[in-house]
């Protein structure tokens, strides 16, 4: 089915989905999810929305990357700070539908991290994590996540000493290195 922001608030009002808990907190808005549905990222079906992700643990020179922190405005005028941790990985990112793993991780690590990776970049796959249960990020939404980890090696040529950082319309994200414990 193609959304258009009207019809996608009255599918989601019709399954009592509280669209008032939208764009608060780290809940995202109708449009962000409409964006989401339009470039295939994920998918409706009844209220079911199903995602695979890759999480990306990134490790250079005994130091490990990880998320420092978030500022988000999603709402205009209210601006948020918050630091997200993941059981793994630092970099996340949805995969599209039919998105190999490769071209997933390829295509996180330039839109996160600003980075084209190369033939030396060394990859291998951790594990399959299945999460489902209530959306945060979508309140009212059953999700079902199939996550794919992988551990990246980045050669030293890539290794920025003071992080990285991603901008996108509402949102900032900011990457730093922690060691590696051993």
């Amino acid at each position: 089915m193609h959304y258009t922001e009207e019809l996608l608030r009255l599918h989601l009002g019709s399954c009592d989905v509280p669209l008032e808990k939208w764009g608060t907190g780290k809940a995202k808005t109708l449009n962000h999810f409409l964006v989401e549905l339009i470039e295939a990222e994920s998918t409706l079906n009844g209220v079911v929305r199903r995602i695979d992700t890759v999480a990306i643990d990134v490790i250079s020179g005994g130091r490990r990357l990880r998320e420092a922190c978030q500022v988000c405005e999603w709402v205009a005028g209210e601006c948020q700070i918050f630091q997200r941790t993941y059981d793994f990985g630092s970099v996340v990112e949805k995969l599209k539908v039919g998105e190999r793993l490769l071209h997933g991780v390829e295509r996180a690590i330039k839109e996160e991290l600003g980075l084209v990776m190369e033939t030396d970049y060394m990859i291998s796959p951790v594990c399959v994590q299945v999460f489902s249960g209530p959306s945060d990020t979508y309140p009212g939404i059953f999700t079902i996540n199939t996550k794919r980890c992988v551990r990246l090696w980045l050669p030293k040529r890539a290794y920025r000493p003071n992080g990285y950082f991603e901008n996108s319309p509402g949102r900032t994200i900011y990457f730093d290195w922690i060691p590696i414990q051993s």
